[in-house]
């Protein structure tokens, strides 16, 4: 495993949006940003970008874009501990820009800091809602288990739930005995994606069905019960996807796991 996985991450899951919405990608604002320059130093990635400020009232002329280094620490996927406060594994912005001296960027690096914070703060009530409402949903079900991972507000939530997926049948015959997964809700979830484990079944034999799952939670238009309901009523339809292309699944109302 790399050591900086989060690198990683970053960079596939820009890959993924680049190849959903390209017409995104090739706008001005974003063309700058989906093309950084990425440098890794004591477990800190660095991109370097620049972009146009979209504020017409800049006060500043800058030729080459607002030019800025994004520092992510290795521990950025960990909020911070017990009693708040700064903590090294917030993202930050420096900006570049020589000729707007020295207030005016920290002014911009203040509001970038100002954005992640509320930004946090939405994901975590975010992610305290969908749980609530996955437990109160499913928490009475046979075999539901709910287990913390981590301390304090670095705490992750595993679910364990027993499922029977549509179409059993149509699954290859590696997948017909799934009948129980594993989901885990990172930290930063939805900043950081939920991911899935089928159990019953061998690793080789689960891959494009847990690599769909996430590539749907990614594109962030779900909850986790709908999100858990998309992967019952669509198994036999995930496993056969190319992971590389997006997965079109069929839009599901109601739920479906006993």
């Amino acid at each position: 495993m790399s050591p900086y996985p989060h690198s990683i991450s970053c960079t596939s899951r820009l890959l993924r949006a680049k190849a959903r919405n390209p017409d995104h990608f090739r706008s001005p604002s974003c063309s700058a940003v989906s093309s950084p320059k990425e440098n890794i130093q004591d477990a800190t990635t660095s991109l370097a970008f620049a972009i146009q400020p979209s504020d017409p009232d800049f006060p500043f002329e800058l030729p080459n874009g607002l030019e800025c280094t994004l520092n992510i620490p290795a521990d950025y996927a960990k909020p911070i501990g017990r009693g708040g406060g700064g903590g090294s594994g917030r993202p930050s912005l420096k900006v570049r820009n020589a000729e707007m001296g020295e207030q005016w960027r920290r002014g911009v690096e203040r509001g970038f800091e100002r954005i992640v914070e509320r930004m946090l703060n939405l994901a975590s009530l975010r992610r305290m809602t969908e749980s609530r409402q996955l437990e109160s949903r499913l928490g009475r079900l046979a075999g539901f288990d709910a287990q913390a991972t981590g301390e304090g507000r670095g705490e992750g939530i595993v679910y364990t739930i027993l499922i029977t997926p549509r179409k059993p049948h149509e699954s290859p015959l590696s997948l017909q005995a799934v009948g129980k997964i594993k989901l885990s809700i990172p930290p930063l979830y939805p900043l950081q994606p939920s991911t899935v484990e089928l159990l019953g079944a061998c690793r080789d034999a689960t891959g494009n069905v847990e690599t769909g799952f996430e590539l749907k939670v990614e594109e962030g238009k779900g909850t986790l019960t709908g999100y858990i309901n998309m992967l019952v009523q669509n198994v036999h339809l995930l496993a056969m996807e190319d992971v590389e292309e997006s997965v079109q699944v069929p839009k599901v109302e109601h739920l479906r796991i006993e």
